[in-house]
């Protein structure tokens, strides 16, 4: 009877942590698209042409158990990105971010073009000479 407790016991302290673990995976840390932002209650703004999501910031005490899944918002916003007003703290984030992109290489010349392929050949060659070597000290 005694181990019957014990399980149920176990039981339920797996099952309230689970719903634990479910209940804080609620919360959103940071919105990246159009639907991400309309879902955390945030308003879509074309600033400049490009899109942004101006969304409510949850409060670090209000970032609890008690209260996941009630609030919408993101909990991390860039200090740069924080707008501080009388009703709670907003982030403004830029949808759909790319990476920065890399530098534009320079376009390969004609010359540059013959110079790698005569580069290739040469190694080729190089390859083909030390197999065709180790082949004839295999055979002698």
């Amino acid at each position: 009877m005694n181990i019957s407790k014990i399980s149920a016991g176990l039981a339920c302290t797996v099952m309230a942590m689970g719903i634990a673990g479910v209940a804080q995976a609620d919360f959103v840390k940071t919105v990246s698209t159009e639907a991400e932002c309309t879902a955390q209650a945030g308003d879509i703004m074309d600033l400049g042409g490009e899109q942004h999501c101006f969304v409510p910031v949850i409060s670090e005490k209000f970032q609890t158990i008690d209260y996941a899944g009630e609030l919408k918002g993101v909990t991390e916003c860039a200090e740069k990105n924080l707008r501080k007003s009388q009703i709670g703290d907003f982030c403004l984030i830029k949808l759909g971010a790319q990476p920065a992109a890399e530098e534009p290489k320079a376009p390969e010349t004609s010359e540059t073009k013959e110079t790698l392929t005569e580069i290739a050949k040469d190694k080729a060659e190089k390859e083909a000479k030390k197999k065709a070597v180790k082949t004839l000290k295999k055979l002698f």
